[in-house]
């Protein structure tokens, strides 16, 4: 589908018995706009989709899912150029977010690959950020 260390669907699988689908994520790699498109099929993206934030590697926007409304997810937008050699730590974080189920880690759901980004899936959580959190406790 497009979609890189998502989980299966379907099954009664624990976190144990997912397997990581492990794939090679190079810049200019991957089909030509295949995630964005795939994106756009489960997800509203558009010029109206609000940014939450930017930073070094790219920008996350909060959106919904196509197929249901009340759910809302981030989409954290990585440039593989401004990433390069980060891009194996950014698969391992993944994969790492990917085995992981506590209510106190943000969960991932999927992630998307085209050419030039990779396109993470993850939960939208409201509030403040951590470190405006931290800042305000250590004052």
């Amino acid at each position: 589908m497009g979609c890189i260390n998502s989980k299966s669907g379907g099954g009664d699988e624990g976190p144990g018995d997912r397997a990581l689908k492990k794939r090679k994520i190079e810049v200019g790699k991957g089909q030509k706009q295949q995630g964005v498109v795939e994106l756009k099929k489960n997800y509203h993206i558009d010029s109206k989709t609000k940014v939450l934030g930017i930073g070094a590697f790219g920008r996350v926007f909060m959106t919904t899912n196509k197929h249901d409304e009340n759910f809302k997810v981030a989409i954290k937008v990585l440039d593989k150029v401004r990433l390069r050699d980060e891009i194996e730590y950014i698969m391992e974080e993944v994969a790492i977010l990917h085995s992981l189920d506590h209510p106190n880690i943000v969960k991932y759901y999927e992630t998307y690959n085209d050419s030039k980004y990779i396109y993470l899936v993850m939960e939208y959580v409201t509030g403040t950020q951590l470190f405006e959190k931290i800042t305000q406790q250590a004052n």
